[in-house]
């Protein structure tokens, strides 16, 4: 997987997806520390690390086939949150992915003061990458509803 690829999907996994990512919502509740989200994303983040994700075996994508390497690699990342990859393709997962990351830029702007920051951080990212992997299975190139566990 070339270098920058993985450098992007690691600060998106890792860092919060600060730039970029998902979830619907243009507000959020505020979390409190420890919250079933922030246990949620730990889990999530443990299990793409145990499985190498970022270093996914995609030995089925070329180096400059960036769709495919993403694919491979968000199936791995939609696996560890127990949500399986459909099979709509990347195009259409694009297109829904740019609601994700809208509303990943809405929710994160919702989540008030420093204290709680974190905490509703964790929810939303927890919803974009929910979001991503719903897209996979959307049947339109529309953001899908969220579920709300």
């Amino acid at each position: 997987m070339p270098s920058v690829l993985a450098a992007t999907l690691l600060l998106l996994l890792v860092n919060g997806i600060q730039a970029t990512g998902g979830g619907g919502r243009g507000h959020h509740q505020q979390h409190e520390r420890g919250t079933p989200a922030t246990k949620e994303r730990e889990k999530w983040e443990a299990c793409a690390k145990d499985r190498q994700c970022l270093d996914a075996d995609c030995s089925s994508c070329t180096d400059d086939d960036l769709p495919c390497q993403r694919t491979c690699v968000w199936k791995c990342l939609c696996g560890c949150g127990g949500r399986p990859w459909g099979d709509k393709g990347y195009l259409v997962w694009e297109k829904c992915y740019a609601g994700c990351k809208r509303g990943h830029k809405a929710c994160r702007s919702g989540c008030g003061d420093a204290a709680q920051h974190e905490d509703c951080a964790d929810a939303c990212w927890l919803e974009r990458n929910k979001c991503s992997c719903q897209c996979s299975q959307a049947v339109s190139a529309t953001t899908p509803a969220r579920d709300r566990t």
